[in-house]
């Protein structure tokens, strides 16, 4: 038995009402969610697939905390229950099931780090934490446990998490200073870093050298996560991502002209602006859990500087490759020519959405820095990746092998950033197409809130998939009994 809606309006419920915006970008990422994103084959070895994943996870978190709607953390729970499988129940990481001989910590540390995210966000929330699951998205039982609720999974959840960390701060940290290798580490090695990098224990192998930057982010934004949650019996996370903003600290260098950040990939190559997008990572969430008292507001600002001054040319009305506002120096490795540096001598690392990444720190810009802003140029990049204007990419004679707008998993993670940025922002629609709602859910908009499930737009025909499970394609907009769904708009809600 269904009923076709519940609804408890704020202002007011019309036919008529006529609501306009900016370009749906929410919309979009659903849109593009579906034929891409949705499906996933948990054999697929390929170490780029995992990392992708990370991303798009991500990506669902930062959804549903602009839109509340628990559509995003179900597609969260249904593809991280998939991957923690695949891990099987050894303690040991994603990356050595894949290639043994070869355990990046990149991959596992963008999966960890929005499984820990989402373990963060579920316990500070009461209410969430003692909600039922959507009945079938996991097993009710998974081992030992009983899995009920988003609580009961995200108590789960970080079991497996705190598992890999463990491995990883066995078997991966050098010291307080290093912080993480990016390889396993040998009895020898071991010893070696124990002692301070010298003495007898180093006379048979080097002391090992920390990972780059962007390897460490990611782990350091799940320590944080998890140490935050539960400060007694994790100190010792909060310690490690401690030393690991201290290590990023270290290596940050002021351009005094402009008040801005520069760093290095490692020793030799300027950070290019896809590996940047992860580095920035270990600022924010350390400020955003901790305030004042890691980072200060000044230099949050500054990484923000990063991207409006050096990153952006606002000259040229271009992106440039790396933190420093070159198109050359980052390592030739990272280029996605192959390696090769075109005749022209420019790198172009980044694809064309991978500059959304830096969203997150609109937060800091300069009031009077607009259009030059964060949110405003990126929210002009969007719109013009979305309807494929050329002036998106890059100039002519750069070097580029990526065509598809957004189809790169940092892109996507990217425009969920942008996203929430608008929702933040903006005075935004939302327009809700066909679905069939099974568990109490909120829905709101800042202007209106549509629901037209035989709507024909760009962003849906008749017959289309619902971005929501379960999965339907009939035009329909339905409420299962004894199922609340309360409507709020701004402005109305328009049925």
């Amino acid at each position: 038995m269904k009923k076709l809606f519940t609804i408890s309006t704020f202002l007011l419920i019309t036919m008529n009402i006529l609501c306009q915006q900016l370009y749906s970008i929410k919309e979009s990422y659903d849109q593009i969610l579906e034929p891409q994103y949705s499906a996933i084959d948990y054999n697929n070895n390929s170490t780029n697939w995992w990392q992708s994943w990370g991303w798009t996870l991500l990506s669902y978190l930062r959804m549903y905390q602009s839109t509340q709607d628990k559509s995003y953390l179900n597609k969260f729970i249904k593809h991280a229950y998939g991957i923690q499988v695949h891990r099987g129940s050894s303690p040991a990481d994603w990356s050595s099931a894949i290639n043994p001989d070869n355990q990046e910590m990149l991959y596992t540390g963008q999966l960890l780090r929005p499984m820990a995210e989402f373990v963060f966000i579920i316990k500070s929330n009461n209410i969430l934490y003692n909600t039922n699951l959507m009945s079938g998205l996991v097993p009710s039982a998974i081992g030992t446990q009983t899995i009920l609720g988003y609580g009961y999974f995200a108590n789960w959840l970080q079991g497996r998490v705190v598992e890999t960390l463990d491995y990883y701060n066995s078997e991966f940290w050098i010291n307080d200073d290093k912080c993480y290798n990016e390889s396993l580490l040998t009895n020898c090695e071991k010893s070696c870093a124990d002692s301070e990098c010298s003495g007898i224990p180093c006379t048979f192998c080097s002391c090992p050298e920390p990972s780059v930057i962007n390897f460490q982010s990611s782990f350091a934004a799940a320590l944080f996560f998890i140490g935050y949650i539960d400060p007694i019996n994790f100190s010792n996370y909060t310690h490690k991502a401690e030393q690991i903003v201290v290590f990023f600290r270290n290596r940050v260098t002021e351009f005094p002209f402009n008040h801005s950040y520069t760093w290095f990939h490692d020793d030799t190559y300027r950070e290019d602006v896809a590996h940047g997008g992860i580095d920035i990572h270990i600022p924010f969430v350390a400020f955003i859990l901790y305030g004042n008292g890691l980072y200060q507001p000044s230099e949050m600002n500054k990484f923000a500087h990063t991207f409006t001054y050096n990153i952006w040319d606002r000259n040229n009305q271009v992106f440039h490759n790396n933190v420093f506002g070159t198109d050359y120096g980052i390592d030739p490795a990272q280029s996605i020519c192959g390696g090769t540096i075109p005749a022209n001598g420019t790198q172009n690392f980044y694809a064309p959405g991978e500059v959304l990444s830096w969203m997150p720190l609109y937060h800091f810009d300069d009031l009077n820095a607009t259009p030059n802003d964060i949110y405003t140029i990126l929210v002009t990049q969007t719109v013009k990746l979305l309807t494929d204007d050329p002036t998106a990419f890059l100039p002519s004679g750069y070097c580029s092998s990526s065509t598809q707008n957004l189809s790169g998993s940092q892109s996507f993670y990217g425009l969920s950033e942008v996203v929430a940025a608008q929702w933040d922002k903006e005075c935004v629609n939302l327009t809700l197409y066909n679905r069939d709602v099974v568990y109490d859910q909120d829905f709101f908009a800042k202007a209106c809130l549509i629901i037209a499930p035989e709507k024909e737009d760009n962003f849906h025909q008749s017959g289309g998939q619902s971005y929501a499970d379960p999965i339907i394609t009939e035009d329909v907009f339905s409420v299962e009994s004894d199922v609340t769904v309360n409507m709020k708009g701004g402005k109305s809600v328009v049925l």
